[in-house]
This record gives structure tokens, sequence and C-alpha cells, in this order.
């Protein structure tokens, strides 16, 4: 499984801070950029680090001159392998020595990473 780059982690991180968001939301939040977020955000969710679904069609409507327009948008929200990553970076940056009980949150990393 291929793991995500510097940019994918960031992007990931701000789409776990966040929750479910538009693509320029996490750009502003990240201080990405708006056309290269997209990019990334593909490469996430063809990576299995991300889903996305296309909000409902009635609240991505927007005010046009004539009435109406549709504008479909998209959701992104991190799926379990991109909270394990997260969990995982934290695991090998805590400085905390390991606890005597093992954490019942690893066997279930080690099978969705298909180590």
């Amino acid at each position: 499984m291929p793991w995500p780059s510097a940019t994918e982690a960031l992007v990931l991180h701000k789409v776990l801070e966040l929750g479910e968001s538009h693509g320029l939301d996490i750009a502003r939040a990240g201080d990405f950029k708006r056309g290269g977020i997209y990019v990334v955000l593909g490469r996430l969710e063809a990576k299995g680090f991300v889903e996305s679904r296309q909000e409902p069609l009635h609240t991505a409507l927007t005010p046009a001159s004539d009435g109406y327009i549709g504008i479909p948008r998209r959701l992104y929200k991190a799926t379990l392998l991109g909270e394990a990553f997260r969990e995982a970076l934290k695991a090998l940056f805590d400085p905390t020595p390991p606890s005597p009980h093992p954490n019942p949150f690893f066997p279930g990393l080690i099978r969705a990473l298909n180590l």
C-alpha cells in the first residue's frame, strides 16, 4: 500500500481536523493552493485515506441572475485508514513510554494496513 507523501499527510491532517468538508474549505484552512487541493485529495482518495461524496443538489444551490443553479460540490472526510495513519504517527512520535497494557488499537491498524 502506498503511503501518503508529505503534502498528502498535511492535507489529511486538515481533513481530520475539520471533519467532513469541501475542498475549498480544506484549502483555506491549510493555506493550500485552490487548484492543487483537488489533485491531492484525489490521490488520498485513490490510496484509501479519504473518501468523498457529492453534496445533495438542494444544498449546493447558488443564486444566479435568473434564479438558482445547482453546482455539484464534493465533501471529503477521512476513512478509517486515514484515522489509523494519524494514530500510527502519534504512536511513533509520542515521547511517553508505552503502557503496560497492550493498545487494542494496533491489531486493527495492522489489519487495516495489511501488514
